[in-house]
């Protein structure tokens, strides 16, 4: 090994103390934009949850609200058969004829009325006639 003098060592020691010392310091501000990116994207990553669990909380208020708007499982099907029976109720009075007895009923009632109206108009007209006449 070539010999060196102490203040050739001691420049050479500066000079690497130095480069050191410069690589530390690039390394640490590097570390620091680092930081600060990654606290940015952590805001970021927050904000963007907290609009995403607002957003869930509102679905989910929603369909409580739509589950207590809507009839439960049991009262549909008490409303179903109640329905069918009032279906089968009504297919039996038809084909018994009940439904068409009752109507003929009404049209009958209401030719009576018809009838009875008219033979009362015709007596009181011959009624005043018979008074004109009679005078």
């Amino acid at each position: 090994m070539p010999r060196v003098s102490v203040r050739d060592g001691l420049e050479r020691l500066e000079a690497n103390i130095t480069a050191l010392r410069d690589l530390i310091d690039e390394r640490d501000r590097r570390y620091a934009e680092r930081d600060a990116a990654n606290k940015a994207a952590i805001g970021k990553a927050e904000d963007a949850q907290h609009a995403y669990n607002n957003l869930h909380n509102d679905l989910l208020r929603r369909l409580d609200q739509q589950s207590k708007e809507m009839i439960g499982r049991i009262e549909f099907g008490l409303a179903l058969k109640s329905l069918e029976s009032g279906i089968a109720d009504l297919r039996s009075s038809r084909d018994t004829g009940a439904g068409r007895d009752t109507a003929t009923d009404t049209v009958r009632t209401g030719q009576r009325w018809i009838v009875g109206t008219a033979i009362s108009s015709f007596l009181t007209l011959l009624g005043l006639t018979l008074h004109v006449v009679l005078e």
